[in-house]
């Protein structure tokens, strides 16, 4: 059960990190190929998941076990929060698929407006990052901008077919620049898909059925009281065989002191002269030794 948690937190890590990641990366294409879409749908795209996790993990907390829960059932703020992040997706995810369609008339008004302005930066980037020339056509709205020159001679005239000669591409720029467009579609359609089904699991099995989060709290901390008291015993187990050890250890040495007093004892009595069974006789003086004689 202890490893379902740890796989969890894991495969929330790697989603809020994939979706970051496409929301990131979205928003560098929109800005390289200068291409007509929000800042708002991509950026949102790579905080919420950030946002949504922290929600997440503060809904857990407060689900929790009786023991790290403060409030029961969940605060209204939060339960306000992970419904208005739920819209919120949906929102984005809905905005996202109108990039994936036919992005023409977006795309023309954009590029009719840079050329209307006689602004070169956005067209230049975008002919020159796609080696491509005018927008349907090679000589439609392309830069540098056509001007019919002065005088008779047209003197100073650029003509049309100037992107072709400087590129040296015949390709127009609105199939190669859609491209781009269905890309960055594709990545935040991605993203918000991937964030709207985390969400809805979320919210049916954790904030629809808090006891399921309790018992898989409870049965973890079941878990770690059983690798605790093991623990313990084994310790407990050890210090048992090390003082049996050290009993065993003081009977050996008591039993090779007795062995070797006896062995000590045994020597000292070679040393001694043996009477061979007699009893000893008693001391007599010059006297008595005088008379025995005779």
């Amino acid at each position: 059960m202890k490893m379902h948690i740890h796989l969890m937190g894991l495969l929330a890590t790697i989603v809020l990190l994939v979706c970051s990641a496409l929301g990131a990366i979205a928003c560098i294409f929109i800005s390289k190929y200068r291409l007509p879409i929000s800042y708002a749908v991509p950026l949102l795209t790579t905080i919420l998941p950030s946002i949504d996790s922290l929600t997440a993990y503060r809904s857990i907390i407060k689900l929790g076990p009786r023991s790290h829960r403060k409030n029961r059932p969940l605060s209204p703020w939060l339960l306000l929060l992970n419904l208005s992040l739920l819209v919120l997706i949906g929102i984005l995810l809905s905005q996202s698929t109108q990039f994936l369609g036919k992005n023409e008339c977006i795309l023309k008004d954009a590029w009719q407006s840079w050329f209307s302005a006689k602004d070169a930066n956005p067209i230049r980037d975008i002919q020159t990052k796609l080696q491509c020339c005018g927008f349907h056509k090679q000589m439609e709205m392309p830069f540098p901008f056509p001007t019919q020159g002065k005088g008779k001679d047209h003197e100073g005239a650029v003509p049309p077919s100037a992107c072709q000669g400087l590129l040296g591409s015949d390709a127009s720029c609105y199939q190669r620049w859609d491209g781009q467009m269905r890309i960055v579609g594709g990545l935040l359609v991605a993203a918000n898909a991937i964030m709207l089904l985390k969400k809805l699991v979320f919210m049916v099995s954790i904030l629809g059925n808090p006891e399921r989060l309790e018992r898989l709290f409870t049965q973890n901390s079941y878990e770690d009281a059983n690798q605790n008291r093991t623990v313990e015993e084994v310790y407990g187990d050890d210090d048992h065989d090390d003082q049996e050890g050290r009993e065993v250890r003081g009977r050996v040495t008591a039993g090779e002191e007795h062995t070797n007093g006896e062995r000590a004892n045994s020597k000292t009595r070679l040393l001694l002269p043996k009477d061979h069974g007699s009893r000893s006789q008693p001391v007599m003086n010059d006297e008595e030794a005088w008379r025995s004689d005779r």
